[in-house]
Parts: C-alpha cells; structure tokens; sequence
C-alpha cells in the first residue's frame, strides 16, 4: 500500500498549537507518532460518514465502524464534561432519523454543515 504524506500547518500562539503540544504529549504516552493519533481521531470522527457517502462501506462495516465512532464520541463527551465540571447538558435523543440535537441545531442555523465547526469557533482556525 501506498503512502501519503500528511503535513499541518498552523500558526504558533494560537489554540491550534496548544492542540498540536496536547496532542504530541498524548501520542507520546501512547507510544504512537503524532500523525498516526491524528489519523486515528479523524477517522473516528469522520469515517463512518466519509465511507457511506463514497459508496466504499458495506452495511455490516458501516454499522460496526458507527458504533465504534458513537462509541469514542461519547467517552470524549463525557471527558470533557467531567474535566470542565459542565452541568446542564443536554442529552443527545436520537429520532428515526438524526439526532434531535443535530436537527435543533439546523433548525436554528439553517442548512449549515454540523461538521463545519469553523463558523462557530472561528479563531480555531480549523
């Protein structure tokens, strides 16, 4: 199997990096290059979705790496609610359909894209 390079760029002194040094610690804690971390995140993230839309997935697989993806999603939902000590979040109800929150939220936005997150933080710089 071929393989590609992958380059980031950000700028220094700005919350890209800090996620860049967070990232780089726990990469080395896992033993693991930084890149393959970032890899792993992406696809836990973007995966499921990127497959079912290029036709490459087979149901079975794009159910099983779903589950996987809702799975991790939710453990880091629940880390972060515990680190920053969050109260009053709303529970994620899933309809026949989308999640409840996801349908709230283009509701109230329009057609925009839920994973585009630059529109909302947008010195993230994603």
């Amino acid at each position: 199997m071929e393989r590609k390079a992958i380059r980031v760029y950000y700028q220094s002194d700005s919350y890209d990096e800090v996620v860049m040094e967070f990232l780089h610690e726990q990469a080395r804690k896992r033993g693991q290059a930084r890149k393959d971390l970032i890899l792993e995140i992406l696809r836990i993230y973007c995966l499921p979705v990127a497959l079912k839309q290029s036709g490459l997935g087979d149901s079975f697989e794009l159910d099983s790496l779903g589950r996987t993806s809702v799975g991790a999603l939710n453990s880091q939902l629940g880390l972060i609610i515990n680190q920053l000590d969050l109260k009053n979040i709303p529970n994620i109800q899933f309809s026949d359909s989308k999640p409840q929150v996801e349908a709230q939220l283009q509701e109230k936005n329009g057609d925009e894209d839920p994973i585009d997150m630059s529109k909302r933080f947008r010195s993230l710089s994603i």
